[in-house]
């Protein structure tokens, strides 16, 4: 699909279904956007692409649903001021978003991938390249999410990704050490097993100040950490 998307949006499916196989969208205006709708998207590309508003793949629920995303490849397009590449969003406080997001190379953007809940997700989020731009994977809130025992309250499984090439923040070490944001959680967030670009794990000023690879943020279990790139991964 190419030229198409002059509003912003080149396609919008609502409360219905979206199944997307071995296709490539590139040269449009304007996003895909997803609403209230079970997605099916593997083996395809979209990339450049020029868009307005939003992320490239957007993909909102306000009731939970079911989201499959796999071995897609998308960058290499234009996005505003502090969009993603790749957006899940569960809007409702107690229905339960499941994905199946899985070896997909995501580059650029603000983020590459962000999920962004008011309420349970569970799935998995694995055997991704997440790569370049000025973050790799975000989990984003607006409602206390808590678990007993101090566990991450989310039955969700981010594993075996490959993290690597963010632009590192004005701060003294992350520019001296070319340390990029790799993941950042607004909840506890189980990412063990993934490999940050460096053998010596992700940077982290008081659990690991000597590992050289993209950071995390307070909220993010990693360790262990992978120390080569997961074989599942796409190549980059």
């Amino acid at each position: 699909m190419r030229g198409g998307g002059i509003s912003g949006t080149v396609l919008a499916v609502d409360e219905s279904e979206l199944v997307v196989r071995s296709s490539r969208f590139t040269d449009n205006g304007g996003s895909l956007l997803v609403t209230d709708s079970k997605l099916e998207m593997r083996d395809s590309e979209i990339a450049g692409n020029d868009m307005p508003f939003g992320a490239a793949l957007e993909a909102v629920y306000n009731r939970g649903d079911f989201a499959t995303f796999t071995g897609n490849r998308v960058g290499g397009n234009r996005l505003s001021s502090g969009a993603p590449m790749v957006r899940f969003s569960n809007q409702s406080t107690f229905e339960t978003l499941i994905l199946d997001v899985q070896g997909n190379m995501i580059r650029g953007g603000d983020d590459n991938l962000v999920l962004a809940t008011n309420g349970p997700l569970q799935g998995a989020v694995a055997c991704n390249g997440l790569i370049g731009g000025n973050k790799g994977f975000g989990l984003r809130t607006q409602t206390l999410q808590v678990a007993p025992n101090g566990q991450p309250p989310f039955d969700l499984r981010v594993e075996n990704n490959f993290i690597d090439e963010h632009v590192p923040p004005i701060i003294p070490v992350y520019l001296e050490f070319g340390l990029g944001r790799g993941a950042t959680s607004e909840i506890l967030l189980d990412m063990r097993n993934n490999w940050w670009g460096q053998a010596s794990g992700p940077y982290h000023p008081e659990l690991n100040p000597l590992g050289r690879g993209d950071s995390v943020g307070v909220k993010i279990l990693f360790q262990p950490w992978l120390e080569r790139k997961p074989d599942c991964a796409p190549d980059s």
